[in-house]
């Protein structure tokens, strides 16, 4: 019977075509265990490769844990010396962290710290009886051991052969090389997969291990630094570790007899005071105890230089000599003070006086203002700019004449004691912003420090304030807060410290006053006849500040305070002037003050004291709270408004108010709680909102046209005798 019933033909054709199909079959064959081979090689050379990498990394944490059994005395204690060196590389979590610590406690150990004393064992743990080698590969990790460990790439397995579309399945090529090269791996590597030890336990104090080689100061700062931290803040256990750790230090510290670090311990004892401890003994301990390490410090630095010792000295008798006066309410005693200047003017020889000293200074300035002058500091008086940088300075050094020739002393005024009590000012003055940010809440206070010794050092603090405005932007604008309200203690400071000196016997003091841009009421009209020549600023906000700088003697009270004046012909030149006025009348609660007595002194009303106040500064707040200031008496509620208003002209936020009226004002007072207090400022400082005061002013427009309407619609008709219609039936 022929092939399939297919005749000769067929049976020829099938012949053929099993010729030809048995070559392409033994082809695809041949591809698929080349295939196979190909897929094979890849897992077993993939698996060599691992392999090696693994056991490179195995070798290189034997080394480390060898270097780590030789530090812990292995020779004396094997096993204690593998348990520590497999406890510490678990610890840190790593090779790199695992040899640096190595590193650290090697150098600990040469010089002569006892490196166990940090180290405490589990007891689970003893006796360890894994070796090195056991610990190095546990801490590699499992040992691939099947070709199924080696992922092979995507797509290598795929399989379309002329074998598979006669079996009508897929040739497993993956399967076959999966199998083959596990066979040649378990052949190179074993089958059996290792057995890992457990890593023992251990606590290593890092901590304390890292803090033994810091100095009593290094240690201190390290525990200052996380007693600020929030999250040690939070932990109640931490917080106590960590105090327990200062006070341990500031011990250390004192014995070291290190002052500037003294100095760092007393001023953090002072900042942490708790607030029932403000205005105590404790506190005035505390600040004498500063200034004496501060004088110590300072007479240090000046060792070899005999004048300025003695200068420093002066400072000191000053400064006792003001604090007994505070006490006894008597003139200050200057003789240990005059005694000590003496030494100074044999030391030194003849200084000028401060007459001369003014005139140098008048000279030097119309040299800055040559136009044949090239120095930097040159003043250009051709743009307002200039023109206004000229005025500042001519001002103050006339208002510095004015005062000399005030002196009624017979006295010459000494220029180096002007200049000494400048610095006496200026360094109490200091002492008083100290004082004040001492009063200041603890979140306020935080803020304030973080930004101020981030800027202290800076290259450019201008700068760097403007680069953490962004990333801290509250921060900042506390910070901003309080050193305003910190200016802002300036005139009264002098002021109050004026009123100790007797201006016949100590004139320099008030000289020293001027110098710093503040002039004694006594002397501000004699200023100001000095300092008016020439000026243009608006003459309703002269005539309503008391001043006439009118060149017309016949001009009336009446033209004095008139509607405000058009722009001056020259700008630059009322710039200038308007300079001068705000140098007198500062945005301060004592400028605030000169504008009241200026304005009242005219007859002025509470317009004329907002006007004056923004023609001045331009500022609506400001010129508002002056307003209310001068609406409020010096009793009852109303005293404790105008005192809100003249808190929040020192820069201080409804918070800050409310905590210095608590603390200072009402301390101890039941009466007056802190809702009470916090209601009154909201009322207050809402008041001087100048949207509010627009509000008013628009709310009071409206109600006088409505009653002008009224009257002049019952001016316009006649009264009628006769009712309106309707009026009965509603009745």
């Amino acid at each position: 019977m022929s092939l399939f019933g297919l005749g000769s033909f067929g049976e020829g054709f099938v012949t053929g075509f099993a010729t030809e199909a048995n070559e392409a079959l033994k082809n695809s064959v041949k591809r698929i265990n080349t295939r196979v081979d190909k897929l094979k090689d890849f897992q077993v050379q993939r698996a060599i490769k691992e392999q090696d990498k693994r056991a490179g990394e195995v070798e290189e944490h034997k080394e480390a844990l060898q270097q780590a059994y030789a530090l812990f005395d292995g020779d004396a204690n094997a096993e204690q010396a593998i348990a520590y060196a497999g406890g510490l590389l678990k610890e840190r979590g790593g090779l790199a962290a695992f040899k640096e610590k190595i590193s650290e406690l090697q150098k600990a150990k040469d010089n002569g710290t006892n490196i166990f004393n940090y180290f405490e064992r589990a007891k689970t743990d003893a006796p360890y009886n894994a070796t090195l080698d056991d610990i190095a590969n546990a801490a590699v990790g499992d040992r691939p051991t099947t070709a199924t460990d080696y992922r092979l790439p995507k797509g290598m397995g795929d399989d379309s052969s002329l074998v598979g579309t006669i079996l009508g399945k897929k040739i497993d090529v993956v399967g076959r090389a999966t199998e083959q090269a596990s066979q040649e791996i378990g052949a190179l590597y074993g089958a059996s997969v290792d057995q890992l030890v457990s890593l023992p336990t251990i606590t290593f104090k890092s901590e304390d291990f890292s803090l033994s080689s810091k100095t009593p100061a290094e240690i201190l700062d390290y525990a200052n630094k996380k007693l600020a931290t929030p999250s040690v803040r939070d932990n109640t256990e931490a917080v106590t570790r960590y105090e327990a750790m200062r006070d341990a230090q500031e011990k250390a510290v004192v014995a070291t007899k290190d002052q500037q670090a003294m100095l760092n311990i007393v001023n953090a004892q002072i900042n942490r005071l708790p607030l029932d401890q403000k205005g105590t003994d404790v506190e005035s301990n505390l600040l004498k105890q500063r200034q004496e390490i501060k004088d110590s410090i300072k007479l240090t630095s000046l060792d070899g230089d005999p004048v300025g010792t003695l200068e420093h000295q002066k400072t000191i008798a000053l400064r006792t000599a003001v604090a007994e006066a505070r006490t006894s309410g008597k003139p200050v005693d200057m003789t240990a003070v005059e005694a000590l200047t003496e030494k100074i003017n044999t030391l030194s020889g003849v200084v000028k006086t401060e007459a001369e000293e003014v005139a140098d200074d008048r000279e030097a300035l119309n040299v800055r203002t040559d136009q044949n002058y090239t120095g930097l500091d040159r003043i250009d008086t051709s743009t307002p700019e200039g023109k206004a940088q000229y005025e500042k300075e001519i001002n103050l050094i006339n208002a510095r004449e004015a005062v000399l020739n005030q002196n009624a002393s017979p006295k010459a005024i000494n220029a180096r004691d002007v200049t000494f009590f400048e610095k006496s000012i200026l360094e109490a003055l200091a002492d008083a912003k100290d004082t004040f940010s001492n009063t200041l809440d603890l979140n306020t206070k935080s803020a304030w420090n973080r930004i101020t010794n981030k800027i202290t050092n800076a290259k450019d603090p201008i700068a760097q304030l403007e680069r953490l405005e962004k990333e801290d932007p509250e921060s900042v604008r506390i910070y901003r807060e309080v050193e305003l309200a910190r200016d802002n203690l300036r005139p009264n400071f002098i002021t109050n410290y004026l009123k100790g000196y007797d201006r016949k016997l100590n004139p320099e003091v008030f000289s020293a006053a001027a110098n710093l841009g503040y002039v004694a009421p006594e002397d501000q009209a004699a200023v100001s006849e000095t300092v008016s020549s020439g000026q243009d600023a608006s003459a309703q906000t002269v005539s309503a500040l008391g001043g006439d700088l009118s060149t017309d003697d016949t001009a009336t009270t009446e033209e004095a305070i008139p509607v405000r004046q058009p722009p001056l012909e020259d700008p630059a030149k009322e710039i200038a002037n308007l300079e001068s006025m705000r140098l007198q009348f500062p945005k301060t609660v004592d400028g605030a003050s000169a504008i009241l007595k200026g304005v009242s002194s005219q007859g002025g009303k509470s317009e004329d004291v907002y006007n004056a106040a923004f023609d001045l500064h331009g500022d609506k707040q400001f010129a508002t709270t002056v307003e209310y200031i001068a609406s409020k008496s010096n009793s009852g509620i109303e005293s404790l408004e105008k005192e809100i208003a003249e808190m929040s002209l020192r820069g201080l936020n409804a918070n800050q108010i409310t905590q210095q009226l608590k603390q200072v004002k009402y301390r101890g007072d039941t009466s007056m709680d802190v809702q009470s207090i916090s209601s009154t400022v909201s009322k207050v400082l809402s008041q001087i909102n100048p949207q509010s005061r627009e509000d008013k002013i628009a709310s009071r427009k409206r109600n006088e046209e409505a009653i002008a309407a009224k009257l002049k619609l019952a001016n316009s008709t006649p009264p009628s005798l006769s009712l309106p219609s309707g009026l009965m039936s509603k009745r």
